[in-house]
């Protein structure tokens, strides 16, 4: 289930709203909720968040290491990809 163009707008309209305090803060703690689902994935149970919240901790960390690190689309693209085979 792919994001909607609204919800890529929050997500952008949130990470330039915010410091980079703030920010990373933010990634680490969609990271760490991202690394519970890989647990229960691991463990052949059921994530106790749905898939698209999956998606959206995903499209905030991707968008937030392509800012802090000045890339592109092509970063973001790769870096999703990255994730999602990894946390879905």
């Amino acid at each position: 289930m792919a994001l909607g163009i609204d919800e890529h707008a929050k997500v952008d309209s949130y990470i330039k709203s915010n410091d980079v305090n703030k920010l990373a803060t933010l990634k680490a703690e969609a990271i760490d909720e991202l690394e519970e689902v890989k647990f229960w994935k691991n463990a052949g149970m059921e994530a106790k968040i749905t898939k698209k919240q999956i998606e959206l901790l995903i499209e905030l960390v991707v968008k937030i290491e392509a800012y802090e690190q000045g890339k592109g689309w092509l970063f973001r693209t790769k870096r999703r990809t990255q994730m999602i085979m990894e946390y879905t």
